[in-house]
């Protein structure tokens, strides 16, 4: 997890994102299920310019090793 403004793991930009569409708040969770498999889950949250509300930009997917 990063947070913007953290004086440990927190979040760099450049000045149009940080204007534009500000990373506030980063999760990412990984799963290794099995030998060969790795599962991940993200959660980007996103302070759009012009918007009140955090806009959550997810993704998530399962990697499997191929010989």
């Amino acid at each position: 997890m990063a947070d913007v403004g953290s004086q440990t793991f927190g979040i760099c930009s450049n000045p149009f994102l940080d204007r534009e569409f500000r990373t506030v708040r980063y999760e990412l969770s990984v799963d290794l299920p099995e030998l060969g498999r790795l599962y991940y889950r993200e959660d980007t949250q996103l302070q759009l310019a012009g918007r009140d509300e955090i806009f959550h930009h997810t993704d998530e997917n399962t990697l499997s090793r191929t010989d």
